[in-house]
């Protein structure tokens, strides 16, 4: 008989009986763009900038979450069941991404004179965009498999024998 491991079964109850809250998929989603933007300025920057610019940085976070966070509403990209996911929701994540970092490349262009230079250079704006969408559609998938591979019962499942034609 087949026997799960506790992590195992932990993950197929919640998986299968219950359903990720909308509010929980758009916090993880916020949390990537939040490390995303962070690891993009730790690619561009070394450690002792980016502890002297920390309140700046930290407002570019803020900003470009709250924009992200504007964006993945008005496309509701956290709307569906996770384990359900499909090419859809991963199109629908790049539409808001491309939009929101697309309005905030022009915010910049717009503004520059008035910003800290520190503030979304276009590098840890770009980074952060590919990593972003990487992250978020990676994620998806992730999910996507780990039910596959939970929620497949092998008590329950059936041979097929195909015959040939004759």
């Amino acid at each position: 008989m087949y026997k799960l491991s506790t992590r195992g079964r932990y993950f197929r109850r919640f998986i299968s009986s219950k359903v990720l809250p909308v509010w929980s998929i758009l916090l993880i989603d916020l949390l990537i763009i939040a490390i995303s933007v962070f690891g993009s300025y730790l690619l561009r920057y070394d450690w002792q900038t980016i502890s002297q610019y920390s309140s700046v940085i930290g407002r570019s976070i803020l900003t470009v979450a709250l924009v992200n966070l504007f964006f993945f509403h008005a496309f509701r990209t956290y709307s569906n069941v996770l384990r359900f996911s499909s090419f859809v929701d991963v199109m629908r994540i790049f539409v808001a991404l491309t939009v929101s970092y697309g309005l905030l490349a022009v915010f910049i262009v717009l503004f520059e004179h008035r910003l800290h230079p520190m503030f979304l250079p276009f590098s840890v704006l770009f980074v952060s965009y590919v990593c972003s969408f990487a992250l978020m559609a990676c994620s998806r998938v992730v999910v996507k498999i780990m039910f596959d591979v939970l929620s497949f019962d092998r008590n329950h499942s059936e041979k097929n024998f195909i015959q040939p034609f004759l």
